[in-house]
């Protein structure tokens, strides 16, 4: 715990001014006795931000170590590099002509190594759309309680101290409601557990998002040039100036490779792939390969592949970037006799920070390939050295299987307490039937039904089957796809997480509330919901009780104008099933 004074005044005989002159005094004694912290305090290890639409609020969470009890932290922002640091304040705040409400903005701590988020919320209509595009923020942080924004010169922590801007601010982009970013590729097998529903924003190698950085977001090709993650031709810059020769790192900010390269945050979440110079049209700046995990089957069926890139200087010239789809015969194949299923290219041109996607599918043959490889390449850099980052990479991989049959990957919603399943068939031949299976754990999975498959077509076939009595989490679906003489195969796993069983609130709205909020609820059966709002205090402000019917339900508790704008607790009961959701005003 740190040294504290305790100071006692008598009525009237010591200011208030006095006893904060008393105060800084006491500071800089200790700092000149050596009793203050030393320079790894209050470090902060880096930031995370989830991937949010335009309009919807931001909340950025600081990871910081060695905290100390009755520490003061206060964030910041500025609009552009290099720029003015500016103190946010608890409450509406102007940032670039928008006015969005902040909260966690600035307070004491009296917990160790306690870290609040920032959160900010839109206020009025329309919602906004760029205006927090590129910005930069913050977390400072010092000592006994003081706020560095009115006790100036006092010592800061968690600013650029350490020279590295990676690890000290972060920049963040709304994402346009028409974009796709990771949690919006079902089944990406770009994620460590592609079974998670959403996937964690720290799994996301594709993404970038890896703890760890580049060593985190690679492995080195093991036997037969199987990645576990993925890998690269390109040279990690890790230390000291570019050189001449193709580098890349993983970064939040392009800037902070090179300060000659336009600064513009990622396409979502925290980290992107920044490339410098690539001066080869062979290199892979990107791949991944895969074989069958039996080596008596195959792929087949659709695989898609799809990124988003950037170009990262004004003055380069703009890079082409290809996605490339190889496939093998064997698993020992070797990169040289890989045959082509299939490319794309464009050129990535407008102004950095514009990101375009690409999207590659093709439809691998029956019974042709075991091993793929897919990659993207910078083809016309041999002639004009490529500089681009890459972000948000998506991989949806085929099955893989003896039958006759090229299917769609299986995909399932969640919707009026039913879990909907759907796949399809681009070509049958002596296919049987469909088995619909279930599982709690994604390992033992049990049967639920079979569907009639058509047998033989050419063309495409649409397939769904309704779970109506899907269990409480996670639930884990896949399909034995079985032919006429009793071979199978099985299909990916979709997954569909249910709260619990009995009641699910599909939606609160609006956010940030006004005078009323709306709850959504699918109900599987009867019964009475007992809904409370409280404080962050925990002081309950409202209660009200409604009848849930089975199906859908739309529950309003209103009457809240009067209360002020922060943070609020709605819970919701219904027999021992409980569901809390924190809200805005």
């Amino acid at each position: 715990m740190k040294p504290y004074i305790l100071i006692r005044m008598k009525k009237n005989t010591t200011t208030r001014s006095s006893v904060l002159k008393l105060l800084k005094l006491f500071l800089l004694t200790m700092i000149l006795l050596g009793l203050g912290k030393n320079s790894s305090a209050h470090k902060v290890e880096k930031y995370t931000v989830s991937c949010f639409l335009q309009g919807e609020t931001v909340t950025i969470h600081a990871m910081v170590s060695s905290i100390g009890y009755n520490s003061y932290m206060h964030w910041q922002y500025r609009v552009s590099p290099g720029g003015a640091w500016v103190y946010l304040a608890n409450g509406n705040n102007i940032i670039n002509g928008r006015t969005f409400y902040i909260t966690g903005a600035s307070q004491p701590t009296y917990i160790e190594d306690s870290t609040e988020n920032l959160v900010i919320a839109n206020v009025g209509s329309p919602a906004y759309t760029t205006q927090l595009d590129n910005v930069e923020f913050r977390l400072l942080m010092t000592d006994f309680g003081l706020d560095p924004e009115t006790n100036q010169g006092i010592p800061v922590y968690g600013g650029e101290e350490y020279g590295d801007k990676y690890a000290k601010y972060i920049r963040i982009r709304a994402r346009p409601a028409g974009e796709n970013c990771y949690s919006a590729c079902t089944n990406n097998m770009l994620v460590l557990n592609p079974a998670a529903v959403p996937p964690a924003l720290e799994e996301y190698f594709g993404g970038f998002e890896v703890p760890g950085g580049a060593a985190n977001n690679f492995s080195t090709p093991g036997t037969n040039g199987v990645t576990a993650r993925a890998a690269t031709d390109v040279t990690q810059w890790t230390t000291g100036t570019l050189g001449a020769n193709s580098r890349y790192r993983i970064v939040n900010n392009p800037d902070s490779m090179n300060t000659s390269f336009s600064a513009f945050a990622p396409h979502s979440g925290m980290n992107m792939m920044v490339v410098n110079a690539n001066n080869s049209c062979t290199n892979r700046v990107w791949y991944r390969t895969i074989t069958v995990a039996n080596t008596a089957q195959f792929y087949q069926g659709s695989m898609i592949f799809r990124a988003w890139f950037s170009k990262i200087g004004s003055a380069t010239a703009d890079p082409a970037v290809m996605l490339e789809i190889k496939g093998g015969t064997a698993v020992t194949s070797s990169t040289a006799s890989y045959v082509s299923l299939g490319s794309t290219t464009q050129t990535i041109s407008g102004t950095p920070g514009t990101w375009v996607q690409l999207v590659l599918q093709v439809n691998i043959p029956v019974n042709s390939y075991k091993k793929l490889e897919v990659s993207i390449k910078t083809p016309n850099s041999c002639t004009s050295a490529a500089y681009v980052a890459i972000d948000d990479l998506c991989l949806i991989e085929p099955v893989s299987g003896l039958l006759p049959i090229v299917m769609t990957p299986l995909k399932a919603s969640y919707a009026n307490s039913i879990s909907h399943l759907y796949w399809s068939s681009l070509q049958e031949q002596n296919c049987s039937y469909f088995e619909v299976q279930r599982s709690n754990d994604g390992v033992n999975f049990n049967y639920l039904a079979k569907v009639m498959a058509k047998g033989s077509s050419d063309a495409e076939v649409n397939y769904h089957f309704d779970d109506i009595k899907a269990d409480a989490g996670v639930n884990y679906y896949r399909l034995k796809l079985v032919d006429r003489d009793g071979y199978y195969q099985y299909s990916n796993i979709a997954t569909i997480n249910v709260n619990f069983k009995g009641m699910t609130i599909t939606g609160v709205y609006p956010a940030p509330f006004t005078n009323k909020v709306n709850i959504a609820v699918a109900g599987e059966v009867t019964g009475k919901a007992v809904i409370n709002l409280f404080d962050d205090t925990g002081k309950l402000l409202a209660t009200q009780q409604s009848i849930i019917n089975k199906g859908m339900n739309n529950l309003v508790l209103d009457n809240l104008d009067k209360l002020a704008k922060g943070f609020y607790i709605l819970k919701i009961q219904v027999g021992d099933a409980v569901m809390v959701k924190k809200l805005i005003k």
